[in-house]
């Protein structure tokens, strides 16, 4: 989830039931700086995913801008070889069970 300017939208978007495997880089990535607090709040969901054997981290949020809102819902996830990093002062709700 990488916008690339505020009017671009992160919205009611779910990952669920699957596998990420592999990944130079991070499992997931959420990298939220280009959006601003003109944007529509941010709605993504990740649930019953497994997450594992990637380069960086099996999810990384960067940070927003402190106006953007929104929420983040881990579901019943699992990360193996990695971890979550979460690099925001921003007024996020992130929900991990």
């Amino acid at each position: 989830f990488e916008p690339n300017n505020p009017t671009e939208r992160i919205i009611d978007c779910v990952i669920r039931n699957s596998y990420i495997i592999g990944n130079a880089g991070s499992g997931i990535l959420v990298s939220l700086q280009h959006l601003n607090g003109t944007s529509p709040p941010v709605s993504i969901s990740i649930e019953n995913t497994r997450i594992k054997g990637n380069g960086f981290f099996g999810i990384h949020l960067v940070r927003p801008d402190p106006e953007v809102r929104g929420r983040i819902e881990f579901l019943d996830n699992h990360i193996e070889g990695g971890r979550l990093l979460w690099d925001a002062s921003a007024p996020f709700s992130i929900i991990d069970n």
